[in-house]
């Protein structure tokens, strides 16, 4: 009996050959796809077959070929391949046309066919062009020009035993767009270029099924045909892309919902560190830190459309912080020379040593360690003209030791003449020279030379009439000149020191305002004040170690300011040579001087800061903050309303003192502030006092309060005053109870009632039909009512009780009333009958309606002011942050911010959407009532103390995009912090706009070459 031969037994189900370069990806693919179709759940479970692919570095390697074994790699490669292709079903040919003479395909297409009983070889197509008449066999299109057959592999076109007739295209793998995967080689990037111009390109996907169909047929032994394999296939796999699609588009929509609320959460967070930042550098009067910081996180230009709004809560809370620090912010520019070099160039730094106005307040002189004076316009920030000392003194031999620097200058009489001092001595010149250029005046002829000191020059002071000058110096003398000519008047007779040589220099020295009296500091603390005539010493204020690094006339040149480098800033009575007051500063302060109007003092400190103080309460009203580096000098402008500062830092900075920052203060009769009132067409203020007297002003814009009248109305306090149906008529309640009401023009009183003795209050109707008066006393007969003046008749106001502030609305419809119970009220005007009442934290202490009467704002005595909606009856907004009594609240015109007056001696303006605190005025007294004025551009305060102060608030108005263009253009000029102005999103026109202009920038450098 014969024996029967064992069935083959098949580890593949087919064997792949290929060109690497360019079909390895797309065998990797194929590979992949057959293999996982038995995990896909949406094909019939009989058909759920595990195929396998035999591809070389995925199923077998090829070894080197070792020293000792004769075979070749050939050699070898074959026994490898032969061993694979002996257990794979069928074998899988990937070429194209430019891959037919492949030698490894042919080998490997020869090696199949040595095998005694090879199975089928199917043709896959993988890039070329075909005819226009291919099918679905290899032979449909015999004879055409671009027949499939022409691009078999050499083996296949002459011999085609095993080689089945049907043939795959899977050229649109090459054909798939470029994004869709990684173009690994040339010949991969030239396939895919030439694909667009392939005939009959197959869908690549069901071009997949069918090549898997037939291998699952070779599986299965059958013919699958029959079974509509393919169309179920294909079936499935479109559901499937549709899932695909599906989850897809959901995936989609859940990471960009996860990636927008994750960026919202993100951008929230970075808003609240920004606005605890700034809040933080408005705290530390650090204010154009605190804008730079705002700007970063408010919304940009052209951003992603599910960015934070301007209407945004934690958006509006940087706006409001951005107003406040805009409004507090004294910095208007700077002015930076280019001859301070960083780091310093041989060890020498050149800041600016000293900066002073012209008497006009249009120019400043600058003098540099650079050994330059330099001249600007304060407007522009312009440089107008430089003066070098080296080339004034040209041929003058430099005294020994000497520094180039040169440590003083100012504008004499007019901004023609300049007095500088430096090494040499002193010269004076005339900035409007003939040589003089726009940009360079190096060749400045002096008028005078000063020329006797035999060590540099510190310091150097007209006299009042401007024929003389005084100079200090580091030989320890100080010198008059004749500034007509330079010649010396003669030297100053000062005391001898106790220090040794290199520490009794001279260090200031100043005439008084009439020219009498000369007043030096030296260095090693001697103040003296000399006769202007005689030279001689008149008083001797101070001898001690402390260095005085500067001394000050006041105008009446009876009290001298000195400075310490210890801290001390003391002013002196100069008859009396005692000090009369004085304060310390935690470092060393460099120069002090008196305001103009003699209000505030000046300062100067190695802390990198300038301070202002008052004059009299020496409280510290002000601090400049900016430089990094400690101040040289300070000066005030003729006007008193601008500061120009100097640093080691290399700038200057110009200051603008606004009523923000020092307010114009009006002090009124004597007596405390006890009750205010503002005229409805806001041109007239009233004050009543403790002592009984009303006093009225003018409201003159921008910030004037012109003094008016002056009538006493009592013997007691004025607890009410209000402005009748016009400006020129008041109604007075005081705390006898008299309900008074008077004619300013005329000064003639008419009584309107007379309450029990206690604090009253009364309030005018806008026609000057109704008044409505109250007592702080308890409920009839001593309660609240409405008067009407024409009918003669009066109508109680029910549930009023104890009343401390009474008021119409604009229309006069409506009454309000705040009362110590705790409660504010609203009444009809005409019938008196309660509308609402609104219970508050605490005794009410004022309560005022808003200007379209929707609104009542409400303070209290807990320290709370609120706002309430009066179409519900509920709040609207509770601030707080005040650390004693409310004791005003009002609404602006708009309704938009709110104006508060407290006992903690602070004003604050608030944001009623928000409630959030835009700016803080330390007003340092109490202030008991302020209001909007000048279309809300200014506040007015009254202060218990009697003083009536005005601010300016015109920052606050605007909480929206316009504010920060506006604190960019005016608040961050010439600062590097400036760039975060120009921020803008990814989908602004101005950034394609820049973009484009880069573009065209280096095109044109790149044709620039090519036309020359």
């Amino acid at each position: 009996m014969s024996e029967e031969t064992e069935p083959r037994q098949f580890t593949y189900d087919a064997f792949a050959t290929y060109a690497t370069d360019p079909d390895r990806d797309l065998v990797r693919e194929v590979e992949d796809f057959i293999e996982g179709l038995h995990r896909d759940r949406l094909l019939s479970k009989q058909f759920r077959e595990r195929l396998a692919i035999c591809v070389d570095g995925q199923d077998f390697r090829i070894p080197r070929p070792e020293t000792a074994n004769p075979k070749t790699l050939e050699q070898i490669m074959r026994d490898v391949v032969r061993t694979c292709q002996a257990t794979s079903r069928c074998l899988l040919v990937f070429s194209g046309s430019s891959t037919a003479s492949h030698p490894w395909i042919n080998a490997e297409i020869n090696w199949w066919r040595e095998q005694p009983d090879f199975g089928p070889i199917f043709f896959i197509l993988t890039h070329g062009q075909v005819s226009e008449n291919a099918g679905r066999k290899l032979g449909d299109d015999a004879g055409q020009k671009n027949s499939v057959s022409n691009s078999l592999p050499n083996a296949l076109t002459g011999e085609r035993a095993g080689l089945s007739e049907l043939w795959f295209d899977l050229r649109g793998y090459h054909a798939r767009a470029r994004w869709r995967r990684l173009r690994r080689s040339l010949l991969d990037r030239e396939l895919h270029a030439e694909s667009s111009n392939w005939n009959k390109v197959r869908i690549y996907d069901e071009e997949l099924f069918r090549l898997a169909t037939q291998i699952l047929a070779l599986r299965l032994g059958k013919d699958l045909s029959k079974e509509d394999v393919l169309p179920k296939w294909k079936a499935a796999w479109r559901l499937k892309q549709r899932l695909r699609r599906v989850w897809l588009g959901i995936a989609v929509v859940l990471v960009s919902a996860t990636t927008i609320v994750a960026d919202r959460v993100i951008e929230g967070q970075n808003i609240e560190e920004l606005a605890t930042v700034a809040q933080a550098a408005v705290n530390d009067q650090e204010y154009e830190r605190a804008i730079e910081t705002a700007i970063r996180g408010l919304p940009v230009d052209g951003d992603f459309f599910w960015r934070r709004g301007w209407s945004d809560a934690a958006v509006r809370k940087l706006l409001a912080i951005l107003a406040g620090a805009a409004q507090m912010s004294a910095y208007v520019g700077q002015l930076k020379s280019d001859e301070y070099e960083e780091p310093a160039k041989d060890g020498v730094r050149m800041p600016l040593r000293s900066a002073e106005f012209d008497p006009s307040g249009t120019r400043i002189v600058t003098a540099s360690n650079a050994g330059s004076v330099i001249i600007w316009d304060r407007l522009s920030r312009k440089k107008v003209q430089t003066c070098r000392q080296d080339n004034v003194f040209a041929g003058f031999a430099a005294k020994p030791g000497s520094t180039p620097w040169v440590r003083d200058a100012r504008f004499g009489k007019t901004a023609e003449t300049v007095l500088s001092v430096g090494r040499y001595g002193g010269w004076i010149w005339n900035s409007t020279c003939e040589k003089c250029t726009s940009q360079s005046a190096s060749d400045c002829e002096p008028k005078a030379r000063m020329l006797g000191h035999i060590a540099d020059v510190r310091t150097g002071m007209f006299s009042p009439d401007w024929t003389k000058v005084v100079t200090t110096a580091d030989d320890e003398t100080v010198r008059e000149w004749n500034a007509a000519d330079g010649s010396p008047i003669g030297p100053l007779e000062l005391p001898p020191s106790n220090l040794p040589t290199g520490y009794r220099y001279t260090t200031s020295a100043e005439y008084s305002r009439d020219g009498n009296s000369i007043v030096v500091g030296r260095r090693d603390g001697l103040i003296a004040v000399l006769h202007a005539q005689t030279h001689k010493i008149q008083q001797t204020l101070k001898n001690s170690d402390d260095a005085v690094w500067s001394v000050h006339f006041d105008l009446s040149g009876e009290r001298v300011l000195s400075t310490s480098g210890n801290g001390y800033v003391v002013i002196w009575d100069v008859h009396s040579g005692k000090p009369v007051s004085f304060f310390r500063q935690a470092s060393g302060v460099g120069k002090s001087i008196f305001s103009p109007d003699q209000r505030y003092i000046l300062t100067t400190s190695l802390d990198n800061v300038a301070r202002i103080f008052d004059a009299t309460t020496l409280e510290q009203v002000f601090a400049l903050k900016g430089h990094t580096r400690s101040l040289t000098s300070a000066a005030f402008s003729p006007d008193g309303k601008q500061i120009v500062t100097t640093s080691d830092d290399g700038t200057a900075r110009i200051w603008n003192l606004g009523i923000s920052i020092l307010p114009s203060v009006v002090t009124a009769i004597s007596g405390a502030n006890q009750s205010s009132a503002i005229s409805k067409d806001g041109r007239k203020f009233a004050v009543g006092t403790t002592d009984g007297r009303v006093a009225v002003y003018d409201i003159v814009p921008p910030s004037t309060l012109t003094p008016g009248p002056v009538f006493r109305v009592s013997t007691g306090a004025v607890t009410s005053v209000s402005f009748g149906s016009d400006s020129d008529t008041l109604v007075v309640a005081a705390n006898d109870g008299q309900i008074t009401t008077w004619h300013i023009d005329s000064g003639k009183a008419e009584p309107i009632t007379a309450l029990p003795a206690a604090d009253s209050f009364a309030a005018a109707s806008p026609d000057g039909n109704l008044i409505s008066v109250a007592s702080s006393l308890g409920a009839d007969p001593y309660g609240a009512k409405v008067m009407n003046l024409r009918e003669r008749n009066s109508t109680l106001l029910t549930g009023a009780s104890q009343i401390t502030a009474i008021e119409f609305d604009r229309s006069g419809s409506q009454i309000a009333g705040a009362s110590e119970t705790g409660h504010a009220f609203t009444w009809d005007a005409k019938s008196g009958q309660k509308i609402w009442e609104l219970e508050n934290p605490g005794k009410v202490l004022s309560a005022h309606f808003s200007k379209d009467g929707s609104h009542l704002a409400t303070s209290t005595i807990d320290r709370k002011a609120l706002v309430w909606d009066l179409s519900s009856g509920t709040k609207a907004q509770v601030f707080l942050g005040h650390t004693y009594d409310v004791n005003s609240a009002r609404l602006s015109s708009d309704g938009k911010r709110l104006v508060t007056a407290s006992s903690d001696r602070t004003v604050r303006i608030w944001d009623v959407e928000t409630g959030v605190s835009i700016l803080k005025f330390v007003v340092g007294r109490e202030a008991n009532d302020a209001f909007f004025v000048n279309d809300d551009h200014q506040i007015i305060v009254a202060a218990a103390s009697g003083d009536i102060l005005m601010y300016d608030v015109s920052w606050t108005e605007k909480l929206n995009r316009e504010l920060k263009l506006r604190a960019c253009a005016e608040k961050l000029t010439d600062l590097d912090e400036s760039t975060e102005c120009s921020r803008t999103g990814p989908f602004s026109s101005v950034l394609w706009q820049q973009l484009l202009n880069a573009t065209r920038a280096s095109v044109e450098r790149l044709i620039r070459p090519l036309r020359s």
